[in-house]
This record gives C-alpha cells, structure tokens and sequence, in this order.
C-alpha cells in the first residue's frame, strides 16, 4: 500500500513537471491571444473598434441585467449575454504593452511581426478616434486636442452588419452592450471621460511603444511618431489647463473622478519629455508641474506606506515610465503591494536588471498559476484559481481573490499577457523561440 501511494504521488509529480514547460508557457500566451481576439477586441477603426473589452457576462438576461439598467443604457431586447466596456484608457495602455512587447519578441525572434504591427496602429487609431469624438458629447466641433472620452462603443457594437461579432460557446449571439459612449456620458461626474489614471496607463503603454519599437512602421508611418504625437496633444491639453480637465463647457470633474492631474503632473510631463523628445518642445514641465507636483509627486515616496490602494498602480507606472527610483526602491515597494508585474516593466523601461529579490521561480508561479481559459470570477465554466478573479491582477491586486460586490464575468486576459510578455523579453535566451501563428 505504502509502496502504491508514493508511486500515485510520483506519477502526479512528473505529470507535473511535464505539464508546466517554457514551451507550455509560451502555449499558453499563444491560447490567450487566439482568446482576446475572438471575444474581447474587434480590430478597425470604426466606433467601437479596436478598444479591449474589459469584461464579458455569458451569461446574463439583456432585458432584465441589473447594470444595464443601473448604468441607464436604455436596452431592454430579449437575449443573452453583454459585452462591458469600462475604464478603456487603462485597457488601452495595457493593451499597446502587450502589442509592442509582442512585436519586439518576434523581431528579435526573427518572426513576422505585421499582424502585431497592424493591431498596434489601429489601437493608436482608436485613442485618435475617442480624442476626435469627444466634443460631440458636448454640442461641439471635433477636435483633435488631447481631451478624450474612455471610448466611442455605440450599444449596437455587438452586432456587424447586422450580425453577430462575438458568439457564446453554445453558439448564441452576445446581445447588449455596456459602454461609455453608448449609455450615459453627457454626465461628466460619472467618470465617461479622460481622467488621470487613464492618462497615466495611456502614457504607460506608450513608453513601451517609444523605447521597444521606435522604427517600426505600418502605412509608411512609424508607431513610435503617432504615440509621440498623441502624447504632445495630451500633455499640452493638460498644462495649457493647470493640468485639470477641462470639457468643452469648462467643466472639471470631481477629483475623485481624476479630474485634476496635478499630482502627476511631474512624472506625466517627464514621460512626456522622454516619449517625445523634443520633437514638439523642449520641456512640458511648467511652475506648476516642476513646483506643487514633484513637491506632491516626491510624497509617493516619502509617505508612500500610507497611500491609498488605487493610487499604487498609478504610481508604478509613472516610475516605470520614468525610472525616478532606483531599482532597489522600486522593487521593495512592488513587492510589499503585492503588483509585481511593475517590476518587471520597471527594469525593460529602464535597461535594468531584475533586483535580486526578483527570481524566475516567483515569475513562473504566476504564469502557471493563471488559468487556461483565461481570468475569471464566477462565470459558468469560470475555472480560475485564487490570484486570478480580478479584471486586472496588477492594478486591482486587492481583488485578485475576488471582487466583493459578486461581478461575474469573464475578463480579458490582458494582464497575464503583458506579464508574460515582460518575462520573456527579459528571459529570451533561456526560452523557446517566440513563434506566433496566426
């Protein structure tokens, strides 16, 4: 008997083993792709276009779906099924990382990057779009001027041509839709448009275009020049303004709507400078980013074991995008709030390596850790383990066991792929050949 269960457990063990590989790693990156890009993104530039679903809800009535009706999106048709937009800057920004980090590994790998390549210009398109679209809300002429809404998805995006984009596993139509643009933006209190942290992770996402694939081109255009471009306008709409928001109308939102950057001003006006690199100006830096924000911007680290959880994210991406910490700093306060990802971003932005406390078995624990099928909370065939339930592992680390409000959905994966993507631009020499087919 004694001799049965050590060999039962020994079986386990190298199934195990055999189980979890670079090359599976590398599979499973690969099965989270051909996953996003058949359920959470349609590729274009149309309304709606080219903007990562946050999150998907299978199963649910459209007639009777409480957010629907909370959100006021007006939609009562019969159907199952809701594609949700929310927070599409930080979607946007996390999704260009993914993109770039994707292209340089298959340039480096010597593979064909056009796909890739394509997918990055139509996002930047989008952000060009959401920037253009932004004054209608407002009874205004467009304007390409830095100001944007979260997104343009209008509440029929879940049809084309008047069929199905996406489709359930059971083959049905995904039937509503809930989104910034479709349901109630003309309230600006409500959070539908730019704010400072989706300006801090767009700026995230661009930092990576910048510094990873700055010759790249699609359509004769470098990537790396349009990301520039966007940053100018959206860092001079900022300082021409005191670095608030201001709507058309001249309207601020509240600040626990980010409707005042000031905070960010410095490391924004920083990232600024390195994105750009004076192509625009010399300097975005002004008296009151160089003056009262790096005096409140300095507070993230002096007094940073007291900030708030939802302002942690934001600052680690600003210093990944800007390298102000040193390396050992950075990784010490990654650690203790639990948002390892930015580590990782911090020492690819800045031409460091990994501090010490940072090693390959910790970074593999994640990636075989996070589910085939993708992250997920409560959903029919949700199979995610704890680490894995929240929208986005890194930016809501306090949700990663579960959200407290009992949301199910099946979300869309972009947080493993950039943190894969980061682990295999850093590891490359011990890994498989980044080979995408598709």
């Amino acid at each position: 008997m004694e001799f049965r269960l050590i060999l039962f457990f020994l079986c386990i063990f190298i199934f195990s083993v055999s189980a979890q590989s670079p090359e599976k790693d590398l599979e499973k990156y690969k099965k989270y792709r051909e996953r996003f890009l058949n359920t959470f993104i349609s590729i274009g530039d149309a309304p709606g276009e080219s903007i990562p679903i946050m999150g998907v809800i299978p199963h649910t009535n459209c007639a009777t779906d409480y957010f629907i009706q909370y959100n006021n999106c007006n939609y009562s048709k019969p159907g199952n099924g809701m594609l949700y937009f929310g927070d599409s800057g930080i979607q946007l920004g996390n999704y260009m990382a993914v993109l770039a980090l994707e292209i340089r590994n298959l340039k480096d790998a010597g593979q064909d990057y056009k796909n890739s390549t394509k997918e990055l210009f139509y996002a930047l398109k989008a952000i060009e779009r959401i920037d253009k679209a932004a004054e209608a809300y407002f009874n205004a002429p467009a304007k390409l001027d830095g100001f944007f809404v979260r997104d343009d998805v209008p509440l029929d995006f879940h049809l084309k041509d008047g069929k199905a984009r996406f489709k359930l596993e059971n083959g049905e139509d995904y039937s509503c839709v809930i989104s910034d643009g479709g349901c109630e933006l003309d309230n600006i209190m409500n959070g539908s448009v730019m704010s400072q942290d989706q300006v801090i992770n767009l700026f995230f996402g661009y930092t990576f275009i910048s510094e990873l694939i700055p010759d790249v081109k699609h359509e004769g255009k470098k990537l790396s020049d349009l990301a520039a471009e966007q940053v100018d306008r959206i860092t001079t709409f900022l300082s021409d303004n005191k670095w608030k928001i201001k709507t058309p109308d001249k309207q601020t939102p509240k600040n626990s709507w980010g409707g005042n950057t000031i905070a960010f001003s410095y490391s924004l006006a920083k990232t600024a400078n390195r994105i750009t690199k004076g192509k625009f100006k010399k300097d975005y830096q002004t008296s009151w980013s160089k003056r009262r924000g790096k005096i409140i911007f300095s507070t993230f680290n002096w007094a940073h074991g007291i900030q708030a959880e939802r302002n942690l994210w934001m600052v680690f991406a600003s210093i990944s995008s800007t390298g102000l910490w040193n390396p050992k700093k950075m990784t010490k306060r990654v650690l203790k709030a639990d948002k390892y990802m930015y580590a990782l971003a911090y020492s690819v932005l800045n031409g460091h390596q990994n501090d010490k406390r940072i090693n390959q078995a910790d970074i593999l624990n994640f990636i075989r850790t996070a589910p085939w099928n993708g992250p997920c909370m409560e959903t029919p065939n949700c199979s995610a383990p704890d680490g894995w339930k929240s929208h986005d592992r890194w930016v809501a680390s306090d949700q990663k066991n579960g959200n407290p409000y009992g949301i199910q959905r099946d979300y869309n994966g972009l947080d493993f792929m950039l943190f894969y993507n980061l682990y295999h631009f850093l590891y490359k020499d011990e890994l498989p050949t980044y080979i995408l087919s598709r």
